[in-house]
């Protein structure tokens, strides 16, 4: 505490016990007290109480139709405009950009899903290497849940929130959003 800090709060103690004894029979001390200590409490709980609110509000899951500055309604002729030609298009019909390590699948001319495995990445606070108690603290149970044949990978699919995680060894490996509108996938389409 500095010298300045420490006389201006010795002033202000100070002057408060100078108004104290100078006004103790003309003032209700007791009165005057007791409702500035109700006025602090009940500020402190409705400044708390929006501060709790504020939290929740903006840590609630929330619809995703956009990711990766690419949206759910993009056509390929949209992706191709935005993203340039993909690094590889596979057979079936994936296309693969390596560069930013994400791939964008396409059902009847629209995006079908937009899958990442960049470490950088993230969904809602989701990131790769999080584990799946956070996705499902997050997000709840998923609305239906794919497993590969060797049981290895699960895949949570969010339906109401279009939002999906590849979890290798109790982590996240992949994520991404999809259109529910044009069907879930299983292991065999990705």
């Amino acid at each position: 505490m500095n010298l300045g800090l420490s006389i201006f709060l010795s002033s202000y103690f100070l002057g408060i016990i100078l108004l104290f004894i100078f006004t103790k029979d003309r003032w209700n001390w007791k009165k005057i007290v007791i409702k500035s200590v109700v006025i602090i409490l009940v500020i402190s709980l409705v400044s708390g109480l929006a501060i709790f609110v504020v939290y929740k509000i903006s840590n609630a899951p929330r619809k995703m139709n956009e990711f990766m500055e690419i949206s759910l309604t993009d056509t390929k002729e949209d992706i191709l405009f935005l993203k340039g030609e993909p690094s590889k298009i596979d057979e079936h019909g994936y296309w693969d950009y390596d560069e930013s390590k994400f791939y964008i699948a396409f059902k009847e001319n629209k995006v079908r899903y937009i899958l990442t495995f960049s470490r950088y990445a993230s969904i809602q606070g989701i990131s790769i290497l999080s584990k799946s108690k956070k996705v499902i603290k997050k997000f709840g149970q998923p609305s239906s849940e794919d497993i590969s044949s060797k049981k290895t990978i699960h895949c949570y699919l969010y339906e109401k929130y279009n939002v999906f995680f590849w979890l290798e060894q109790d982590r996240v490996s992949g994520l991404g959003i999809y259109n529910p509108e044009l069907g879930t996938f299983k292991f065999s389409d990705l």
